[in-house]
């Protein structure tokens, strides 16, 4: 007789509906509101559920390549067995990527169905379950758990190969059946990196493959480095565990640090010199913040009080010729200083509430900035009258009930005189979600045209516009696996991207004819802005989610980091051309 353990909770079920293919799809669980997910005892750690996919309320048969489910943001997986109809559901299987979300206090996972490229979502979530379970455990010398591995900056060369030993100890608590924990292998998949099983405590070597671990017996494993290039290098130690269940250790060769400098720092001269009259000296510095004067100053050092002269002020350099005056001290002083309340921030307040969105026109003298409420103002930053920005255009989009039933989201300029703003609108009689456009001209206090956009992208999140502003995109919140871009001349529709996983950024480059755009899957493409095809797809490296993309000013390489929740301080630079990190 099977034994299950089943745990109920009270999730929000997401219907995603389009307008483009006709089609709403709904995933649900076998019982409305709630999810049920086995456990298996004798087969943990395998998760089952129950779920059901209606296509315009027709129930319609899944398979597996139709299925994602992340798991705490992380990497997608797909289940590993998906059973037929069953009274209207079926029966899925899926192991955890990661043995280690079961140890969290807050386990969240996602299942996203995509079927001809239109996505639904069941959000589930499970709270402080499965404490006891087995797993691997490893630890560095000082027994602290290791979530990655760093061997900082190795010249490659023969001979340049940096071992680092870690410490695994196979770990459970409670489930009796468990005597052993069966690991099929441990693996990495860059060349640069390589493992060896270097014994046991109470071994001189390990079990034969599939190993056989005795719980809380000590391992030893042996990483090594060894470049071949001076890139850097991002790998996985992985445990493949019987099953398919996988855990992970981060590893990262050539990986450099930078310390964020805020402090001003005088470097020559550094003290001890010895200067003759009308000699010139260069004074220089670092860390000084640009546009802001930086002032520098001298003191005799020969009274008892301090007396300093101002010397010099330079603006945007980073160092001053200095001519020694003529007098004899063993005392004498050099300070640098800046004033940065000269460079202070100021507040500005905006009519209409909290501000969503603010864009700022090419020569950055003006800004827009959309309000909740569904107020835009334009803002000359710079007026000749003032050092304060002032309010030199409003307008109001939506109805009176704006702040209820509507949503901006975007706002930019297309033409030095014409504006365009976002919003997103539920009719109150209906309850439907639409998408509108409204165009914005100077001299006038209301929309000179407002134009419906397509249902897909009722969600919208954040506005793109081509550096050209010929197109406009709409990044969506949610799960959506199209990206439409439009034109700005009359709001049409140009070109429609699918997608395999959900996009959730995109950025158009400045300088080269192309855009970026990440999806739910881990994936960077690199899309031709010529025809809008995409022209690569950048390796990842195996990393965590990238949520936040950026170009450099010359368009040649390109940085992704990760959400917050990833308690990550890394961020990648992928140089485009060269196709490396």
């Amino acid at each position: 007789m099977k034994k299950y353990i089943v745990f109920v909770l009270i999730m929000l079920i997401i219907a995603l509906d389009f307008s483009i293919a006709k089609a709403e799809l709904l995933v649900k669980a076998k019982m409305q509101g709630a999810m049920y997910l086995f456990v298996n005892i004798d087969n943990f750690p395998v998760l089952e559920a129950d779920i059901q996919l209606s296509v315009d309320g027709v129930i319609t048969p899944v398979t597996a390549e139709n299925i994602i489910i992340y798991e705490n943001g992380l990497d997608g997986i797909t289940p590993f067995e998906v059973n037929g109809l069953d009274n209207g559901y079926q029966h899925i299987k899926w192991y955890p990527e990661n043995i280690k979300l079961f140890h969290d206090s807050l386990y969240i996972s996602q299942l996203v169905v995509s079927m001809n490229g239109e996505t639904g979502v069941f959000k589930q979530g499970f709270l402080g379950w499965i404490k006891d379970a087995s797993y691997f455990h490893v630890t560095d010398a000082d027994a602290g758990e290791l979530r990655e591995m760093n061997w900082g900056i190795v010249q490659p060369g023969i001979g340049n190969k940096i071992p680092q030993r870690v410490y695994v100890t196979p770990k459970h608590v409670s489930f009796a059946n468990h005597d052993k924990i069966r690991v099929d292998s441990i693996t990495t998949s860059k060349k640069q990196f390589y493992v060896n099983k270097t014994g046991a405590v109470l071994y001189a070597q390990w079990p034969e493959i599939p190993y056989d671990l005795i719980p809380n017996e000590g391992y030893w494993i042996s990483v090594t480095f060894e470049p071949d290039s001076k890139e850097a290098i991002h790998d996985n130690l992985v445990i493949h565990y019987a099953g398919g269940l996988k855990d992970k250790i981060a590893l990262y060769g050539n990986k450099t640090t930078y310390e964020k400098e805020t402090i001003l720092r005088l470097i020559s001269p550094n003290g001890g010199e010895t200067f003759t009259p009308c000699e010139e000296v260069e004074i220089s510095w670092a860390s000084h913040v640009q546009d802001v004067p930086v002032n520098i100053f001298y003191n005799y050092g020969i009274w008892a009080q301090e007396s300093w002269v101002k010397i010099g002020e330079v603006t945007g350099e980073s160092s001053f010729i200095w001519t020694v005056p003529p007098t004899i001290t063993d005392r004498a002083k050099i300070k640098i200083s800046q004033d940065l309340t000269e460079n202070a921030s100021r507040s500005i307040n905006i009519a209409g509430g909290g501000v969503r969105d603010i864009a700022y026109n090419t020569i950055g003298d003006k800004a827009l900035a959309i309000t909740n409420s569904g107020i835009i103002q334009e803002l000359d930053l710079y007026p000749t009258d003032s050092n304060i920005p002032k309010a030199i255009g409003t307008w109001k989009i939506g109805n009176d009930d704006f702040a209820v039933d509507s949503k901006p989201f975007g706002v930019d300029y297309i033409t030095p005189d014409s504006m365009l703003a976002l919003y997103t609108y539920n009719e109150p009689m209906t309850g439907i979600k639409k998408v509108y456009a409204a165009f914005l001209l100077n001299g006038q206090d209301v929309p000179d045209e407002i134009v419906e956009l397509t249902e897909e992208d009722k969600g919208g999140k954040k506005l793109v516009v081509s550096p050209d502003k010929k197109y406009i995109s709409i990044v969506n919140q949610g799960f959506q696996s199209t990206l439409n871009i439009y034109s700005t001349t009359d709001l049409s529709l140009y070109r429609r991207l699918v997608f395999d996983s959900p996009v959730i950024d995109f950025v158009f480059n400045d300088i080269l004819p192309n855009a970026l755009i990440a999806t739910l899957d881990g994936e960077i493409h690199v899309i031709s802005t010529t025809d809008y095809t995409i022209s690569k797809t950048i390796d990842n490296q195996d990393e965590l989610l990238p949520t936040k993309l950026g170009y450099s000013p010359n368009g040649k390489l390109l940085s992704f980091g990760f959400p917050n929740f990833y308690g990550k301080t890394d961020n990648f630079l992928y140089d485009i051309e060269k196709e490396t990190v």
